[in-house]
């Protein structure tokens, strides 16, 4: 009986623990897939971005970002912003920027870890695609 109890109770706590994606082997706690966005507008008017992407990884249609990003404080919400074009190269590549919703004008420096939805690429284009970053040498395969 002891056992059993022990195997519920083990049970229950494995389960309600957070979801955990790899990122460079790292095990990491993040929140749910944030969609990127798709706008030649948003895209087009968005200012120079001073978030520096560090790595890179997908895990299924997640897209897994470790970034940098200046400011007084870590509390940024971060867009992944692409104007939809689609570079007729083989394979195929669409570029993205970030958009920072909460700009700050401090010098700090923090290390941010964000997840996106890849999905709304599957729109665009029927197949394979590299994902690049504007301002950045960092790309990645979206294999699907």
């Amino acid at each position: 009986m002891r056992v059993f109890i022990f195997l519920l109770i083990f049970s229950i706590f494995a389960l309600s623990c957070d979801k955990k994606e790899p990122l460079d082997g790292d095990e990491i706690s993040l929140p749910a897939c944030a969609p990127v966005i798709i706008s030649d507008e948003v895209f087009q008017d968005l200012d120079q971005n001073e978030a520096m992407v560090s790595e890179v990884s997908i895990y299924g249609d997640c897209l897994y970002l470790k970034m940098g990003v200046s400011g007084c404080d870590s509390n940024h919400v971060i867009n992944m912003v692409s104007d939809g074009s689609i570079d007729d190269s083989l394979p195929l590549q669409i570029t993205f920027d970030f958009q920072d919703e909460n700009p700050q004008l401090c010098e700090a420096y923090f290390t941010l870890f964000r997840q996106y939805d890849l999905v709304p690429i599957r729109e665009l284009v029927k197949g394979d695609i590299v994902i690049r970053f504007r301002n950045s040498e960092l790309s990645i395969f979206y294999e699907y």
